[in-house]
This record gives structure tokens, sequence and C-alpha cells, in this order.
């Protein structure tokens, strides 16, 4: 508990950004997390598409404005 408690604690949110790539490990841990997040009456309806080429992630920052 305590190890969730320093998580929460020193959490961030990151807004500059590197060119290194996630390792694949790294990512499906994340991923793995990312599908327990609670969900409306738990139905686990998640859907989550990974985009790791350059080009397709510059094109999708241009879809809307603010490149969000």
């Amino acid at each position: 508990m305590e190890d969730f408690k320093t998580l929460v604690q020193t959490r961030r949110s990151v807004r500059k950004f590197t060119d290194q790539e996630i390792n694949p490990d790294d990512l499906q841990l994340i991923l793995r997390a990312a599908l327990m997040a609670p969900t409306s009456k738990s139905t686990r309806g998640w859907h989550f598409i990974v985009v790791d080429d350059k080009d397709i992630l510059e094109k999708m920052s241009l879809c809307r404005p603010m490149g969000s």
C-alpha cells in the first residue's frame, strides 16, 4: 500500500517528450495497467490503439486545433 501512496504523491504530467522509443515489454505493462482502470458498471469496454510511426503521429497532431 505504501508503494501506491508514493506513486500517487509523486505522479506528474509530462509535456516534454523525447525521441526515445518505449521498450515493448514496458509498453505491454502500461497497456495491461490501463486495462485495469475502472469503467462504468465494470464493462471493461477499453480499446487502445498504439501509434509509433512518427509520420502518422505528425499527421494526427494536425487533425485538431492545438494538436490535442
